[in-house]
């Protein structure tokens, strides 16, 4: 036995870890409905927006799909907003540096091309999965404000 299993705090501390485990559960639950995707469908959904937010084209998203199954992602991340956020942005961004650069770089792919140089930074990561997730959030959240704005309108009538 050791002197915590003994200590009375590290009982609170335990009960504490329990809340807010039971917090963070309830929210990943809500944030799902809300933008309303599947527990099974979370990394398959961040890996699709992704994908469009780094422009990668069909061959680039094939082998973008196919690390994020090589890394195990869905695995680890259990139907977990966050965890899947945050472990397909570091998949993305990874892929994205490996990307060959055009030739004929247009606009877009020239700004992007900035990022490049960034895409393996913390900061960067963080900033990507939060655009990521407001994204996905936003995506579902959009469509949830519309069926409201929808459903008073034609009680109201």
């Amino acid at each position: 036995m050791s002197p915590w299993e003994n200590d009375p705090a590290f009982a609170q501390i335990e009960e504490i870890a329990r809340k807010i485990e039971q917090a963070v559960a309830a929210t990943n639950e809500a944030l799902m409905k809300l933008a309303k995707i599947e527990p099974q469908r979370v990394v398959e959904t961040f890996a699709m927006v992704q994908a469009q937010m780094l422009g990668f084209d069909s061959h680039a998203t094939k082998r973008f799909i196919q690390a994020l199954e090589d890394k195990r992602v869905n695995t680890y991340a259990m139907g977990n907003l966050f965890v899947a956020c945050v472990m397909t942005a570091a998949v993305a961004l990874s892929e994205f540096k490996n990307q060959p650069i055009a030739a004929n770089a247009g606009y877009i792919r020239r700004r992007l091309r900035r990022l490049r140089n960034l895409s393996t930074n913390g900061v960067t990561l963080a900033a990507f999965a939060w655009a990521s997730f407001n994204a996905v959030i936003g995506q579902g959240a959009v469509h949830q404000f519309k069926g409201w704005r929808k459903h008073y309108s034609l009680k109201s009538r």
